[in-house]
């Protein structure tokens, strides 16, 4: 387990977390299922800047959720993936059934991973998401995850932002350096990231002239588009994981440690079928 503290982002105390919670309830009541566990996710809740005419969200109300159980004896599979668009102040929706969730978790899925690692939780999953963060700790394989974040950082050097030019190089930057620190956590302390920019920025060991320009980039956009020592660790990031990323760990949590968090996340009625 990571001794660094979890940091939460300072403009997330202003946000409304009961119009996340509005919106869950909402979308349970109107398809009949269960919240098992929700968080606030996307650039917003990882103390990112972010581009608002892409027409992507910057808060998401993520999440697991399951069916009454007598929907999952039928020929007919449920629904596993439930949308709601949001609307006035209150956020996106998006829930996963525990049961995919779970067998994404399976592959060391890690969208999964920052769903039940996120800091901002709106429905707390109790235990059973407690084991799985131990499972994925200690059992998520580290390839899979440098992966992800290495294809983020990617994307995000790679994006077009309609904003003027400083302030679509700050949304690079932060993205892509994002995606970075949470690689360089897996190389230098071998365990699944945090996914929020404080508590990597908190966690990560950086030149000083590169910690101060993140550091400055964190709060405003700068007047130069190109900072050379940042570019500069960029790529020797990049160079990190192509020299130790073969020595990662590759394994998975096994169907036998997670079936039972999922009867558990199903409820009492599951360990009787």
């Amino acid at each position: 387990m990571s001794s660094v503290p979890v940091l939460p982002p300072p403009h997330l105390a202003h946000l409304d977390a009961s119009g996340a919670r509005r919106a869950l309830d909402g979308l349970a009541a109107e398809t009949g299922v269960r919240p098992v566990h929700a968080v606030l996710t996307g650039p917003l809740a990882w103390g990112l800047p972010y581009e608002d005419k892409t027409g992507a969200a910057p808060l998401v109300c993520a999440g697991l959720f399951t069916h009454p159980i007598p929907a999952y004896l039928g020929l007919v599979e449920p629904a596993d993936i439930l949308r709601d668009g949001g609307e006035g102040d209150l956020p996106p929706v998006l829930l996963w059934d525990a049961r995919k969730a779970l067998r994404l978790f399976l592959r060391s899925n890690a969208t999964v991973w920052e769903w039940i690692s996120a800091s901002q939780v709106v429905e707390e999953g109790g235990a059973p998401i407690a084991a799985l963060w131990e499972l994925a700790v200690a059992g998520f394989s580290r390839v899979t995850l440098l992966g992800h974040y290495l294809g983020l950082a990617k994307a995000a050097m790679n994006a077009y932002f309609q904003d003027t030019p400083t302030d679509a190089a700050r949304i690079k930057y932060m993205h892509t350096v994002r995606a970075l620190m949470a690689v360089d956590w897996i190389l230098t302390r071998d365990e699944p990231p945090p996914s929020d920019w404080m508590t990597l920025r908190a966690g990560t060991e950086l030149p000083s002239e590169v910690a101060e320009v993140l550091d400055a980039l964190a709060l405003a956009p700068l007047e130069r588009r190109r900072h050379p020592a940042v570019d500069a660790w960029i790529d020797a990031i990049f160079q990190a994981s192509r020299d130790k990323g073969e020595g990662l760990s590759d394994s998975h949590p096994t169907a036998d440690q997670v079936d039972p968090l999922l009867r558990d996340l199903l409820g009492p009625a599951a360990k009787h079928i």
